[in-house]
């Protein structure tokens, strides 16, 4: 800023003191305009420079087969992955499967075959006893009481037995008392055959009682002789 000027901005008005300065800041950044021109031209070729370098030291062939490689090996470890995955799977199902043959007992392995087994029912009154009702269940392929299971209700009695596969059944079997007032079952126990390694024997009996019964009194015995399992229930 010159001499005159400065007199301008002292003498004058707002309007000159503006024009004043706006004139020396564009006379400024004229004389700055070709330096920072230089100074950015000489950036750019210097980045141009470095691109070119590392252009000329890197070889497309050998980036090429790099990439190739790491791509194949990539593949190459997803590929073992997978199939140790799948023959760990292989195994443990082999292993769980022979597990289950070694630990499965004869009676898993057998066919089960449903018998309804020969009873019948009474009930005994006597003078100065209190009066019963009496259930005889023929079992002939149990060996003990051990092989069945019974659930005695107000009205109903149900019994399930599995007998050993090894069992054989008796010689001779006695007819069972029959009530008048009760049907045997269709089905007769002695006549079914004794079970094979392949075929188990299961008995089922649900039945309706003749009279309301106490089922907490219940009482059982069981006749090795006759395989025949008693059951005696007092009247309610």
């Amino acid at each position: 800023m010159s001499r005159d000027d400065i007199q301008r901005m002292l003498g004058g008005s707002e309007r000159d003191s503006s024009e004043v300065l706006s004139e020396a800041a564009n006379k400024a950044l004229g004389d700055r305009t070709p330096t920072l021109t230089q100074e950015a031209d000489a950036a750019l070729e210097l980045v141009d420079n470095l691109s070119a370098g590392l252009h000329d030291n890197i070889d497309p062939t050998a980036t090429a087969a790099q990439t190739s490689d790491a791509t194949r090996k990539t593949n190459d470890q997803e590929i073992n992955n997978s199939a140790s995955s799948s023959s760990s799977s292989t195994r443990s199902a082999q292993k769980a499967e022979e597990a289950d043959v070694a630990t499965a007992s004869p009676a898993a392995k057998a066919c089960v075959t449903t018998v309804l087994p020969d009873f019948s029912q009474r009930v005994d009154r006597f003078t100065g006893l209190p009066p019963v009702l009496v259930l005889v269940i023929a079992l002939p392929l149990c060996a003990s009481s051990r092989d069945a299971s019974v659930d005695v209700e107000p009205r109903r009695f149900l019994l399930r037995a599995t007998p050993p596969l090894s069992t054989p059944p008796p010689q001779h079997q006695s007819p069972l008392p029959l009530s008048s007032a009760v049907s045997p079952a269709p089905l007769q126990a002695s006549a079914v055959a004794p079970p094979t390694s392949e075929q188990r024997i299961e008995y089922l009996l649900s039945s309706e009682l003749a009279e309301t019964v106490r089922p907490d009194e219940a009482s059982a015995k069981w006749n090795k002789k006759r395989r025949e399992l008693t059951v005696t229930i007092p009247l309610e």
